[in-house]
């Protein structure tokens, strides 16, 4: 990409950030404590949420919405929907939950195109979202 088309490009995702842009809180994944001396239940650490103010964007799921932009490639050739793209500067595993008006979800993939973009797309599902008509 040429220096006009990239100074272009980064003044459009600016945009982008400033337009869309919304407060909401991750987490990253926690570990899974076991005690084998006792025998108890495993249990996990409680998250650390850290604050964030970056586009997070609703796909709906409405009959109207279009099925192109919900499915989700996973490896292996499966296929997965999402409720909400996470544009982000952050570069963060999958599994990182995110807390947006009390509705928690779960970075699901982690689209390809950071290398272009600089930015990093996030694919969202919510608990209830495991269950949409693909």
């Amino acid at each position: 990409m040429d220096a006009k088309a990239k100074r272009i490009f980064i003044r459009e995702i600016n945009q982008i950030f400033r337009m869309f842009s919304v407060s909401f809180q991750y987490a990253l994944p926690t570990k899974s404590i076991q005690d084998d001396e006792w025998g108890d239940d495993s249990q996990s650490e409680q998250p650390e949420w850290q604050d964030v103010y970056e586009p997070l964007i609703a796909v709906g799921n409405s009959a109207q919405a279009n099925i192109a932009n919900q499915v989700v490639q996973l490896p292996g050739g499966q296929t997965d929907t999402y409720a909400y793209e996470w544009l982000s500067k952050l570069d963060l595993p999958t599994t990182t939950k995110v807390m947006y008006h009390e509705q928690e979800l779960e970075i699901i993939k982690i689209g390809p195109y950071q290398d272009q973009t600089g930015i990093f797309i996030y694919f969202l599902r919510g608990r209830g979202d495991k269950h949409v008509q693909k």
